[in-house]
């Protein structure tokens, strides 16, 4: 593998050792790393989408291989037993995705609840992570996020029966939905949408589920919900909604075969 040039403000783990298995394994795996790595002492990295367990070894062994010291996020079940200390020797700080306080700050749950704009957002962000730059150049990344829908998802939408009623209940902001909206074509495929900075509700919270029941005018037990996040399936079970984890388009089409949504 071909050596990656870091710059001297990044923190290092200096373990000649580590550097060698990381890149054994990003080799065996056919990976190689491309772009570069901004010469900044902090920053925020965004790994999305998150689709499988594999994503955790890719991004573990590129860690090492670039001589990365940092700090990770990961649910707090991976830090118990036998593997525990190794997840902290890593850099990793476990969350209970169940009791998100701390974790998704204020400024987001206020942002995509729309109870404020966009630069109050970025402001309270910028000075929340200490990013060291200015909010306008946050809120530009920031409304890039989004880069797309799964491949084969108007496809698999579209092959629901039409007597199935399509609603979509999604936690978003007025910077990503437009976006999501137009650009990907998502909300031409809903007939009905509940986005949370338009709704002022937002999942996991029970009132966002309830709206939607509400709106619908129909029995939870008819409601059959698709979500990447467990703790917003946990939710929409104890609104009396049927439900399921869907990471990526071809567990979603399992999904929906076996709840006999679709043939």
């Amino acid at each position: 593998m071909t050596p990656f040039a870091l710059g001297s403000e990044i923190p290092r783990r200096e373990s000649a050792l580590m550097r060698a298995v990381g890149r054994g394994v990003l080799r065996l795996l056919g990976w190689r790393i491309e772009g570069e790595i901004p010469n900044f002492p902090k920053l925020v990295i965004a790994v999305a989408p998150h689709t499988s367990n594999w994503d955790f070894v890719v991004g573990a062994a590129t860690m090492f291989a670039l001589d990365l010291k940092l700090t990770f996020i990961g649910k707090h079940t991976l830090f118990r037993g036998p593997f525990a200390g190794m997840f902290r020797w890593m850099g990793g700080v476990p969350v209970d995705r169940t009791k998100p306080h701390g974790v998704v700050g204020d400024a987001v749950r206020a942002f995509e609840t729309g109870r404020c704009d966009a630069e109050t957002f970025a402001a309270q962000c910028v000075a929340e992570l200490e990013l060291g730059v200015a909010p306008a150049t946050f809120l530009e990344s920031f409304a890039g996020w989004p880069t797309g829908l799964y491949p084969g998802t108007h496809e698999l939408i579209a092959r629901i029966p039409g007597h199935v009623t399509r609603a979509l209940l999604s936690n978003s902001n007025s910077l990503h939905w437009p976006r999501v909206e137009d650009e990907f074509g998502l909300g031409a495929l809903f007939e009905h949408r509940f986005v949370s900075h338009l709704t002022g509700r937002i999942k996991p919270d029970r009132d966002a589920f309830e709206h939607v029941i509400s709106s619908l005018g129909c029995d939870p037990a008819s409601v059959f919900f698709l979500d990447d996040n467990l703790m917003n399936v946990a939710a929409a079970h104890a609104a009396g909604m049927q439900g399921a984890v869907a990471r990526g388009i071809d567990e979603a089409e399992q999904a929906l075969r076996h709840a006999s949504v679709i043939r």
